[in-house]
């Protein structure tokens, strides 16, 4: 499916951030390792989180959609799956699940995409490794697919980097509190996305689990033999994908509204909001109404650390490119293992457009104007580069065809009904 942009110089109206990918994934996988039964409401139903769903099934659990929520009997006992769990092209439930395996008393194998065969994963088994489970990757290179042989997680003592990914921790603290006995997690590096591991301590204390961290020593601790206690629980809205529209909103907003924003929830992309305000934009909080509004203004050129905040990274790019002056996003080079390289590949499709951007190990420079061109663009079957490159098209005057934007399913499948709800212009080529 392609995509024709036309100018947009002007989006007003009212969106509801869709739900959280990473409460969603969270909530499902847990949910279905309590004892009992878990109701998750307005969850994200994405092929992302889709993938979650299919695994845990295929481990033991039952799953069904009623309306705007998810029913979760947990299951009892893991299953040995019959089959390889294929994840698609979800990075998420192929890091938990993984480090689930090690509970399951036979083989697991896992698989995904083409993506998800290039997403490093020896990290996380060299930890497993270091627990006592015996788990390898087929072509020896640390890439799925993945062969894990479990059965009863001892626990003990495993080091581990922090700033590769931090879903390979996130994956062992949902594990751990399962294993017989205490386990510790040493972070041999300093952390990146560390939010992401607030969200997954939030939720593991919302299923009656308990872990604690020393941040000093890089240290979590983790008791064994817990229990994980079935919950109702509404998945907060998204500022990941709301990211898209505020930036939106502060290039061409006359104002959008996005509700369904809790700025006391720990997600670390809510940091959109400071940032925002930083640059000069129009933007006013309503706590209680849950809802940021942004309208249009003069910006002026940021410098960020986005180690923390890597999904903004894409959309950042693309609001730099409209502000005169120079703007820097660094400590990003986590983004080249994600769906795709994505320093590498924003800057080649902005580039395409005329944007003066250049690539760096670690960081982007741009060089901000209004000299954006149309060109045809690519998304790499990556769902935040085609969402990104789809705002970047609505203020240029001429036309730009964007191909292979199916991706955006894996996070927002309401994304081009939000877009034309508040005014933008597109034609959607189903090929």
């Amino acid at each position: 499916m392609d995509i024709e942009i036309y100018h947009s110089p002007v989006l007003k109206g009212k969106i509801r951030a869709p739900p959280s990918k990473s409460y969603t994934h969270r909530a499902i996988i847990m949910g279905a390792l309590a004892d009992g039964i878990s109701i998750i409401k307005e969850p994200l139903i994405g092929e992302d989180t889709s993938a979650s769903m299919r695994a845990m099934q295929a481990l033991g659990a039952k799953i069904s959609k009623e309306n705007d929520k998810l029913i979760i009997k947990g299951l009892k006992h893991f299953r040995i799956p019959s089959e390889t769990i294929n994840v698609e092209n979800s990075g998420t439930t192929i890091r938990f699940i993984t480090a689930l395996a090690a509970h399951v008393p036979g083989i697991v194998r896992l698989t995904g995409d083409n993506s998800i065969q290039k997403r490093p994963m020896g990290p996380l088994l060299d930890a497993l490794a270091q627990l006592g489970i015996e788990c390898q990757s087929e072509s020896n290179d640390g890439t799925p697919p993945l062969i894990i042989k479990g059965g009863n997680l001892k626990g003990g003592h495993v080091s581990i980097r922090g700033d590769i990914s931090s879903q390979f921790i996130s994956g062992l603290l949902i594990s751990a509190p399962l294993a017989e006995s205490d386990i510790t997690i040493q972070l041999t590096t300093p952390l990146k996305s560390s939010p992401y591991l607030e969200i997954t301590t939030d939720m593991l204390n919302k299923f009656g689990i308990t872990c604690s961290y020393n941040p000093e020593k890089r240290i979590y601790k983790i008791p064994g033999r817990q229990t994980y206690h079935p919950i109702e629980f509404i998945v907060p809205g998204d500022f990941s994908s709301a990211a898209f529209f505020l930036v939106a909103g502060a290039l061409l907003g006359a104002p959008i509204t996005v509700s369904n924003l809790d700025m006391g929830n720990p997600q670390g992309d809510k940091a959109i909001v400071q940032i925002l305000k930083e640059v000069g934009a129009k933007i006013s909080v309503n706590s209680k109404e849950k809802a940021i509004t942004v309208s249009k203004n003069s910006l002026k050129p940021f410098n960020i650390d986005c180690k923390d905040i890597p999904d903004l990274v894409p959309i950042l790019a693309v609001l730099a490119s409209f502000i005169p002056g120079k703007s820097k996003i660094f400590n990003v080079a986590h983004l080249r293992i994600k769906e795709s390289d994505r320093l590498h590949t924003i800057t080649t499709e902005l580039q395409k457009m005329n944007v003066d951007i250049k690539e760096l190990p670690d960081a982007l420079i741009i060089q901000g104007s209004s000299d954006h061109k149309g060109a045809i663009l690519n998304t790499y079957d990556d769902h935040r580069i085609a969402m990104a490159l789809i705002i970047a098209s609505l203020p240029v005057k001429e036309k730009t065809l964007i191909k292979n934007i199916e991706c955006i399913n894996v996070s927002y499948p309401s994304f081009l009904k939000h877009l034309e709800k508040i005014g933008g212009k597109f034609r959607v080529m189903h090929t």
